[in-house]
């Protein structure tokens, strides 16, 4: 998951909350935290530092306009923020408990058991993350925490855009966030890109959903070991890569490119078809 897109996003949604919401989404903006979790995880203590990081931007939201809006304080900001939400748009309160304040309680739990050793519940987290007990590939554990994270960041736009306010221009700015993106992407994996095949198996990981790396191998007449060299140099950025057992990974696009690869639009650049 590439870090970019999701702070990319996090603008937007702030943007969302100042113009369509009545209430900053920040009490002070998080900049150290979000600053830390664009930086890349190989370690464990790197994996603890982006998990502590990320959350540490949730004891951001804007607590004391949030409470004074609802009319009604708060336990802490997390909660704060969901009351808020939950106020703001009444209709969307189950969606709001289940694809907003569910994922970030679990990465908070997760952040306990792995940061303050609290072992309470914490399977709980490792299934909604998909990852293993203990936890080995720190890399794809801290994509599949800022996947989750992502994800949330698209409901929240989705949730709010349904209120139907005219001023919400939450599409044009993801594309033009989307576009920055696409041309970062394009300059620093073009030699990745320009490989043979690999536009053929992104499309094929498209057209499947979500694809086992061996199954995928297996379709191409590509060793597993070759198909993971050609493609995993994508997996900060295009690819959704998260371990199913030792031997295999489970393949995803993630959704915002998966419309440019179909078109081959991801593969274009200077005359480059």
């Amino acid at each position: 998951m590439d870090a970019t897109l999701v702070l990319a996003k996090v603008g937007v949604v702030a943007k969302m909350f100042d113009d369509d919401l009545g209430a900053p989404l920040w009490g002070t903006p998080p900049v150290d935290p979000l600053v830390d979790i664009a930086r890349a995880v190989t370690t464990s203590d790197e994996l603890k530092s982006r998990i502590a990081s990320l959350t540490a931007s949730f004891e951001h939201f804007n607590k004391k306009d949030f409470d004074k809006i609802v009319g009604t304080p708060s336990e802490g900001t997390r909660k704060a923020f969901v009351a808020f939400l939950k106020f703001r748009v009444p209709d969307d309160q189950i969606r709001i408990d289940r694809e907003v304040a569910e994922p970030l309680d679990l990465i908070c739990l997760l952040r306990d058991y792995l940061i303050h050793a609290r072992n309470r519940n914490y399977k709980k987290a490792l299934v909604f993350f998909g990852l293993s007990d203990p936890i080995s590939d720190f890399s794809r554990a801290w994509s599949s925490v800022l996947f989750a994270f992502s994800e949330v960041l698209d409901r929240l736009l989705e949730i709010v855009s349904a209120r139907q306010q005219p001023r919400i221009a939450a599409g044009p700015l993801m594309d033009e966030t989307l576009d920055l993106v696409v041309a970062s992407i394009q300059r620093e994996k073009r030699h990745v890109l320009e490989t043979p095949k690999v536009a053929s198996l992104l499309r094929e990981i498209v057209s499947q959903g979500a694809i086992l790396d061996a199954d995928l191998a297996g379709i191409f007449g590509l060793e597993v070991e070759g198909l993971r060299r050609l493609l995993f140099p994508l997996s900060e950025s295009v690819l959704i890569v998260l371990p199913v057992d030792r031997h295999s990974t489970r393949l995803e696009v993630v959704p915002e490119f998966r419309a440019l690869v179909q078109s081959g639009e991801l593969f274009k650049w200077d005359g480059h078809v």
